[in-house]
């Protein structure tokens, strides 16, 4: 605040006894307008941060349906490929996949 309002923020004892015994106190304008606009400017950002967070949510929730089936079709041909090479389903055996294009990949069993 600038020293113009301190100063006439100042009251006396009188003035200070006078405001407590009211019911309302008026306040003007030119006192308040700078809380109106960052009591909007809160409004707005909060809005925004809403309208933020659903997107996000929602994006979310389509990555994850996107993992669950990508997840399902790796298993799912995981499994046809283990079927197509007659590899025992009694045993468990891990496939590992080739890091780079050409090379072989490779079911290894593992001890139970």
């Amino acid at each position: 605040m600038s020293e113009e309002n301190k100063v006439e923020e100042q009251s006396t004892p009188q003035q200070d006894q006078e405001v407590q015994n009211q019911e309302v106190v008026e306040i003007d304008w030119d006192e308040v307008k700078e809380l109106v606009s960052i009591r909007a400017a809160l409004s707005q950002t909060e809005a925004e941060l809403s309208r933020f967070l659903l997107q996000v949510e929602k994006r979310k929730v389509l990555l994850l349906a996107k993992v669950d089936q990508l997840e399902a079709g790796l298993y799912q041909l995981g499994s046809e490929l283990r079927t197509a090479k007659g590899i025992d389903p009694s045993f468990t055996y891990e496939l590992k996949l080739p890091t780079q294009s050409g090379d072989k990949a490779y079911f290894i069993r593992k001890e139970q």
